[in-house]
């Protein structure tokens, strides 16, 4: 298997940028998702979801401590964007990024699953051979030979071919082949469609076709990272064309960038060649094409890159298992869980969500009035008193981190979190009222449902889901009014 030393730097480079990017989203909801008075506390977290791996944000229940390992993976993502001290701060971003994952689990979505998969891999592989603090900032001009090879660097085509072809063999719905209705139903989903996703949902025989297109590629396209350089190039720029146009269509965040980081460092020498010849950029031109040999790994590197393959094989065999619903060797799959390397890639399989809704939250004071309540003032300023209902569904879950918290409490082996949901909407109303009267005495959880009977067809209201009612915490002084 032949790689270019080149692709693999600029794959990194992108990464760290995304894990910076990432990592500033998240800190503008650190209170709520990541300290004891958000919405999964340490306690609540370990009595229903314990971490099975390294959890550093588990240590301690102080803000203080889970914010510093915030600011320090900020900083150990850009050591690994420019290549300092390369291994060691791939090393520490995947750290701090499995443990903000094993920390609230239930804002994990299918974009972090492939980072911290891909961030593992790295650290087998020589990332800072070029374009690195490490490789003293070597231009591509000073690699007279990219290329490496050998079958140790399996493990980056490998994870990029599962992410397709597991998610074609899941997605078994007749609503992908052969009816083709799959994009149709998951562009009725208000929480993720974008304005031109709904205004493509006019030319519904072209969307039939564009779903079982996308079921072909995913299925088939992934055998082209195996093949020759030519070969493997356009199965790169097709698949990060498919990543583009998904983000344009549906509101998926840094997944389609995270999936285009991963997709460059395949790129073959060839491609590099190519693009120099295109460009027709003299300087550019004169740094890529003066690369024409094999480059030589030292024999730790082959070594290094081999100590990978074990865990190759462990996520080969968790992907077949996991479709054939089998069990795992024991030993083995702890270790899966420990590197936090389990994977499903299961997005609209077996078939898009046919029902969706919002959640709706009344907060009775003690006054003996009620209220409704927001979790962010995003989601206030996108709800219509009139109708009662979301202006627009997409912005009215607030961002990604809170969409995928807010679905994943929606499914029905989640409800026992739906406690410190509770608990922490009451301190937040709290915190902005000062009258005894005016705190909150319950919070009562409910969530107004759609359900899309047919392809295409406006969804069918349903009435509202009551998913409990929940005292509020209070003091004293609150308790005797």
């Amino acid at each position: 298997m032949k790689l270019d030393l080149r692709s693999l730097a600029v794959s990194r480079i992108f990464l760290g940028f995304l894990v910076m990017l990432d990592t500033v989203f998240r800190m503008q909801n650190f209170e709520a998702h990541y300290t004891e008075e958000g919405t999964l506390g340490l306690s609540l977290l370990q009595k229903f979801y314990a971490p099975t791996g390294p959890c550093l944000q588990c240590l301690s229940p102080h803000a203080s401590w889970s914010f510093f390992l915030l600011v320090l993976l900020l900083i150990s993502s850009f050591a690994m964007m420019i290549g300092w001290k390369t291994r060691f701060s791939i090393f520490l971003t995947w750290l701090l990024t499995i443990s903000l994952h094993f920390r609230n689990p239930l804002i994990v979505d299918g974009g972090d699953v492939l980072l911290r998969c891909f961030l593992f891999w790295m650290l087998f592989l020589p990332t800072a051979k070029v374009l690195s603090h490490d490789s003293g900032y070597k231009k591509f001009s000073d690699v007279q030979n990219p290329t490496i090879k050998s079958w140790a660097f399996l493990t980056l085509p490998v994870q990029i071919f599962l992410l397709y072809f597991a998610s074609a063999i899941l997605k078994s719905g007749k609503e992908w082949w052969p009816d083709g209705t799959a994009s149709g139903f998951a562009l009725s989903l208000e929480a993720f469609v974008t304005p031109f996703g709904k205004w493509i949902t006019q030319f519904p025989e072209g969307l039939k076709t564009m779903t079982k297109l996308v079921y072909l590629m995913e299925l088939l396209g992934g055998f082209l990272f195996f093949l020759p350089a030519h070969f493997r190039t356009v199965g790169v720029f097709i698949f990060i064309a498919f990543h583009m146009g998904l983000g344009a269509v549906l509101d998926l965040a840094l997944f389609p960038w995270v999936a285009t980081a991963c997709l460059l460092s395949l790129l073959p020498t060839e491609a590099w060649e190519r693009m120099a010849q295109k460009l027709n950029w003299p300087q550019f031109k004169k740094q890529i094409t003066k690369a024409k040999k094999t480059f030589v790994l030292p024999q730790k590197e082959i070594i290094l890159a081999w100590m990978a393959m074990p865990f190759l094989a462990s996520v080969l065999a968790w992907n077949i298992l996991s479709y054939q619903k089998k069990a795992m060797y024991e030993p083995l799959r702890k270790t899966m869980l420990f590197l936090h390397l389990d994977q499903y890639w299961g997005m609209f399989a077996p078939y898009p969500l046919k029902d969706s809704g919002w959640f709706e939250f009344r907060t009775k004071l003690w006054d003996g009035n009620y209220a409704q309540t927001f979790v962010h003032p995003k989601m206030r300023s996108n709800w219509d008193n009139f109708k009662q209902k979301p202006i627009q569904g997409n912005e009215y879950f607030v961002d990604q981190r809170w969409r995928k918290y807010l679905v994943n409490l929606w499914e029905r082996s989640n409800a026992s979190f739906r406690v410190g949901l509770a608990e922490y909407l009451c301190r937040e109303w709290n915190k902005e009222h000062e009258l005894p009267s005016d705190k909150a005495e319950q919070l009562n959880m409910s969530f107004r449902l759609f359900v899309n009977q047919e392809y295409l067809v406006p969804p069918r209201e349903g009435k509202p889901i009551d998913l409990g009612t929940y005292n509020c915490p209070h003091n004293d002084e609150v308790s005797k009014f």
